[in-house]
């Protein structure tokens, strides 16, 4: 159990207290994670991971288009040092 399930607890009392009843229902709840590693979680995985490459790939091309920028900046500085006059 987590804060949501603490937070639904102290609610169901206070709800009780107000009632003035000995049975309040609530739910406590969790956050599934026994359940990831099942069937059921594939399709979302799935989608995660695609995303997760995106991003990756995408991250990798803008830090390749940097060092490139870069590169041809510093090269751009020196190129006079390396000419033939």
């Amino acid at each position: 159990m987590g804060p949501a399930s603490g937070t639904n607890f102290c609610l169901a009392e206070k709800v009780a207290e107000r009632l003035k009843s000995n049975n309040v229902v609530t739910i406590f709840t969790d956050r599934m994670e026994r359940y990831f590693s099942t069937p059921i979680f594939d399709q979302i995985k799935n989608k995660i991971t695609k995303r997760r490459k995106k991003v990756e790939r995408e991250e990798i091309i803008e830090e390749t288009k940097n060092a490139i920028l870069k590169d041809s900046e510093f090269f751009e500085k020196i190129k006079d040092h390396f000419e033939k006059p």
